[in-house]
């Protein structure tokens, strides 16, 4: 067992100890990083201001990391563990503006700009993910579907849609250098793949946060500390904890567990981990039961 939370910060590694790791991930960028592009309106996960994106390894894939745009406002860092985190700060490409940012600047996709940070790193690992981790080569361009998909979860409320639908489809996806390309390194890869097989423990006057590599170990605590709450991606325990709604002090999560990111077909049945994404499975269901994947 550790008592800190491994995570990388636009490239920087930082171990995360005591009453940080049960800090918001959004107060941490902004209060103990000074990354105050990451901004917070709701507070719900439902605006898309705080968009930052977050690298995680998967176990079928281990030589990189896999992107992802997540709500900061209603995540913690102590779900932050093995990752590496890229804010509106890291996407300039040795101070140059990358292609999504040009292409917001071109077609004046910004007008108050409180929203923009997030709008940008929803675009960017959209088109990250075009780039590095589709298996069909991309394309030069995204269709205007592709941009409000992209967008889906960002809200403009100057109405600058238009505009920012606009530098979406001008993106030069051959001049966008990947998040995988800019800062992943072998010494970080195998910091995280390391540190994954280790369970956490953090313990502060009041709070207790317990990450086992085990379901055994997981339902131990649990049945020793019946009020532990389990955590995985908080999206609903964020909003009632910002909202003063709930504070759980004592706090399980199962990323540490192998077991429950697997997804695997036997004997015409599909299991799913308690950590398995509906993205995942959607991938996995694809071929073998297209229906359900479609929906």
């Amino acid at each position: 067992m550790r008592d800190y939370i491994l995570v990388y910060i636009n490239g920087k590694r930082y171990e995360i100890r005591g009453e940080q790791a049960f800090m918001s991930l959004s107060d941490y960028l902004r209060y103990e990083r000074s990354l105050t592009g990451t901004k917070v309106v709701c507070a719900e996960g439902d605006c898309g201001a705080c968009t930052v994106l977050r690298g995680v390894m998967r176990e079928e894939k281990e030589d990189a990391l896999y992107y992802e745009s997540i709500n900061s406002c209603i995540t913690f860092m102590h779900l932050m563990d093995c990752t590496h985190l890229v804010t509106v700060e890291g996407l300039a490409d040795n101070s140059a503006l990358n292609a999504v940012q040009s292409a917001m600047v071109e077609h004046h996709g910004a007008q108050c700009g409180f929203c923009t940070p997030g709008i940008v790193c929803a675009m960017t690992e959209y088109v990250n993910h075009q780039v590095a981790q589709r298996e069909e080569a991309p394309v030069d361009r995204l269709a205007a579907s592709q941009v409000r998909n992209a967008l889906t979860g960002n809200l403009c409320r100057c109405t600058g849609y238009a505009p920012i639908l606009n530098a979406g489809q001008d993106i030069d996806l051959n001049a966008f250098v990947t998040l995988q390309h800019r800062y992943e390194t072998p010494e970080m890869l195998q910091d995280i793949q390391r540190h994954q097989s280790q369970g956490i423990q953090i313990e502060t006057a009041d709070r207790v946060f317990f990450a086992p590599t085990s379901f055994e170990a997981a339902a131990e605590f649990k049945g020793q500390t019946p009020d532990s709450k389990i955590f995985s991606s908080a999206t609903d325990m964020g909003v009632l904890i910002n909202k003063e709604r709930a504070n759980p002090l004592k706090i399980t999560n199962l990323s540490r567990v192998a077991e429950a990111h697997r997804l695997s077909e036997e004997n015409g049945y599909i299991r799913v981990g308690a950590r398995v994404t509906l993205s995942q499975l959607e991938h996995f269901c694809r071929e073998r039961i297209p229906e359900f994947a479609r929906l």
